[in-house]
């Protein structure tokens, strides 16, 4: 037994990996005269996060010479559930080592500060664009 998790960020995306897993399991169970079971668990829509608060981020990250690139998730974040609803921008800062989502993940304080000071700048020009 194993989970897969498809990301993307459209819904083709994902269904055309989903559809390509059961035509490779397809594939090889007749070739080896095996059977298979798949249980979908759980379908979430991806979501396009705001292309505005992006720009913000960007533009305070190079104006203060940190280095920046754009990502995809693919990934369930609380962004994604409000990014339905309102606007939302997320900031990944790197682990070192590139160790994730366990006890050993780590990102140095340096780090931490520079993506505080870039939301910090995105706040401001998001609440000047809103005059508040």
């Amino acid at each position: 037994s194993y989970t897969v998790d498809f990301r993307g960020a459209t819904r083709d995306v994902i269904e055309a990996q989903y559809q390509g897993m059961l035509d490779d399991l397809r594939a090889v169970t007749e070739r080896f005269h095996m059977t298979y079971d798949v249980e979908e668990t759980l379908w979430v829509e991806p979501v396009e996060l705001s292309g505005d608060f992006r720009r913000y981020i960007e533009e305070s990250c190079t104006k203060r010479g940190y280095s920046n690139m754009h990502i995809l998730s693919g990934a369930g974040h609380d962004a994604q559930v409000f990014g339905a609803r309102m606007p939302a921008a997320m900031i990944f800062v790197p682990s070192i080592g590139g160790r994730s989502h366990c006890p050993e993940e780590n990102t140095d304080e340096r780090t931490l500060a520079q993506a505080s000071v870039a939301a910090c700048d995105t706040l401001r020009q998001i609440c000047a664009e809103k005059k508040l």
